[in-house]
């Protein structure tokens, strides 16, 4: 069997988490006729009250960078009166209770989810029309998830579905990987031997690829979320699909790296990792 081995340089990938910081939000009465939610406040210093883009509306990832950070913008790109759906109890805010909301502009990274191979590349995909933007409690169970619809040409908030993690589509997937983040022997367990590596050498600006036994895994896996995870998924889940692909994806430094699992007769198993 063949291994890879520089003695001449390690590249580990280590993505450091921080919890969101949120605010209590303060209580607005909606219109008469609308019941009101409450959404998360987003801190002064985040919101930028300029103009976006005009690209605002090509690339997913273009637009909620903004839909994030400038007030204005986001008002006028929520459908109201937005329905929220809370464990399957619906509401609808009126534009007048509506709180700015940070999503996920506080954290450090978020994931990309994939379930098909040729699906790979959908966030650079201009084509798109419909994403989710999942944010998932595992200590507290929730999914909250947040439907983005490209309507005329525009991306619009148009619902927001809270419920349990355990009636989500992807639960299966989702609770795997939460145990293979958090627990070692479990994730150890889990590994192909060997899996496929992939990595690029910024001194020789050369990719390196081939194979690592599993227990080389523990010197390049990455930081993984394992509490709050923020997830974006394309299109529509395919929870039917043997095969999911994890990307982790730096929020400032534009780093990440990709996981992929194969859905095997031990259950899911990591089979490649790329950074």
């Amino acid at each position: 069997m063949k291994k890879l081995h520089w003695g001449a340089w390690a590249f580990i990938v280590i993505i450091c988490l921080q919890a969101c910081r949120k605010e209590t939000p303060a209580v607005v009465e909606a219109a008469p006729t609308e019941d009101s939610v409450n959404v998360t406040v987003c801190d002064s210093d985040t919101i930028i009250e300029d103009a976006p883009p005009a690209a605002a509306d090509g690339l997913f990832a273009d637009f909620i960078y903004d839909f994030m950070r400038r007030k204005q913008f986001q008002l006028s790109r929520i459908a109201f009166p937005l329905p929220v759906n809370t464990n399957g109890k619906e509401k609808r805010i009126a534009r007048e209770a509506w709180k700015f909301d940070h999503l996920f502009a506080h954290q450090d990274i978020y994931t990309i989810i994939y379930d098909n191979p040729k699906a790979l590349q959908a966030d650079k995909d201009t084509t798109q029309t419909h994403v989710k933007v999942e944010m998932i409690k595992f200590k507290e169970g929730t999914i909250c998830q947040y439907i983005f619809n490209k309507q005329r040409g525009q991306w619009m908030l148009t619902a927001i579905d809270e419920h349990s993690l355990s009636g989500t589509t992807d639960k299966d997937f989702y609770t795997f990987f939460h145990k293979f983040a958090t627990n070692t022997d479990f994730q150890q367990s889990h590994i192909s031997n060997p899996f496929d590596f992939k990595t690029y050498d910024y001194d020789s600006f050369q990719e390196l690829e081939g194979i690592l036994d599993a227990a080389q895994w523990v010197d390049y896996r990455p930081e993984m979320p394992t509490n709050l995870m923020v997830n974006i998924r394309y299109g529509k889940a395919q929870p039917q699909s043997k095969f999911r692909a994890l990307a982790i994806i730096s929020i400032s430094a534009g780093m990440g790296c990709t996981m992929e699992f194969r859905h095997r007769s031990k259950g899911w198993m990591l089979t490649r990792l790329e950074n």
